[in-house]
């Protein structure tokens, strides 16, 4: 039995689904689990060129959208903030990208602020409820004697899943938190086969504009200690470089085999003396 997809689009929290599903070329959706916002990307055809005009969408509108399968229930990916919309010609389409909403004005303010002698879990929630956010997810009660805020509240609420071992993402008004160990440790709810991907896949491996160094910061909750360490990225020397290099090497020659310079001798002048030729 083939499987239809099937998906639900709401405009600024009104339904928009019929409108655009006879020219719905693509839509993708990427949940990262943690440190980026998600992304929503729609493609649609345009041939009258609606969306060059009454439709062209305002700044700031959300998008909340859903996929999955006809007859099935519907996977719900979230609200999205409309970021960047991209119109072509020949054939006329447009392209719709949308980040994750929840990246306010209070996110990003920076702030200086000390927590003293209060448990991972009490700080997380104390700087979520000054924004009107909730967490989920199970978070340590591991005490802190001292831990100071130089950054966003998002910001900081990343630093100490980091530090801590979390991964955290926003979802809306909500922080989900999930333990990494728990995540490795977790069962495989499924396993995709290569010969299951119809479209196929494909393999990036970045060589320019990598990273001069990494660092990792872990807690061992064992010692109660975190433990930092920055590694240096390996330097990797072309072949052409590495031939220069042999080319203009110097190479020590032994003493026995050097050739040494003849030393030039006095210059000595002969006449005669008394009948008698010696030098003068």
């Amino acid at each position: 039995m083939i499987r239809i997809p099937a998906f639900t689009l709401l405009y600024n929290n009104k339904t928009a689904t019929h409108d655009i599903a006879e020219s719905m070329i693509d839509a993708s959706y990427v949940d990262h689990l943690s440190g980026e916002a998600d992304e929503l990307s729609i493609t649609l055809a345009d041939p009258d060129r609606l969306w060059m005009s009454d439709w062209y969408p305002n700044k700031g509108a959300t998008l909340m959208f859903s996929i999955g399968y006809e007859g099935e229930p519907l996977l719900d990916c979230g609200i999205f903030e409309i970021d960047e919309i991209t119109l072509n010609d020949a054939p006329n389409t447009v392209q719709i990208r949308a980040l994750s909403a929840g990246v306010n004005d209070g996110l990003r303010t920076v702030k200086h602020v000390a927590y003293d002698d209060q448990t991972l879990n009490e700080v997380i929630v104390k700087v979520a409820r000054q924004l009107g956010y909730s967490v989920e997810g199970k978070i340590a009660a591991l005490r802190i004697e001292r831990i100071t805020q130089k950054e966003t509240d998002l910001a900081f609420i990343k630093r100490l899943a980091i530090t801590y071992g979390y991964a955290v993402k926003v979802i809306g008004k909500r922080l989900i938190f999930s333990h990494l160990q728990a995540l490795n440790d977790a069962v495989i709810i499924a396993t995709i086969d290569r010969t299951e991907m119809h479209r196929g896949w494909s393999f990036r491996d970045q060589i320019r504009t990598v990273k001069k160094e990494a660092t990792v910061t872990r807690h061992n909750p064992k010692t109660k200690k975190t433990v930092k360490a920055t590694q240096q990225a390996v330097k990797k020397v072309s072949q052409k470089t590495a031939a220069k290099k042999r080319a203009n090497k110097i190479t020590a020659v032994p003493k026995s085999s050097r050739k040494t310079k003849k030393q030039k001798l006095p210059l000595k002048v002969y006449g005669l003396k008394d009948g008698v030729i010696a030098p003068v």
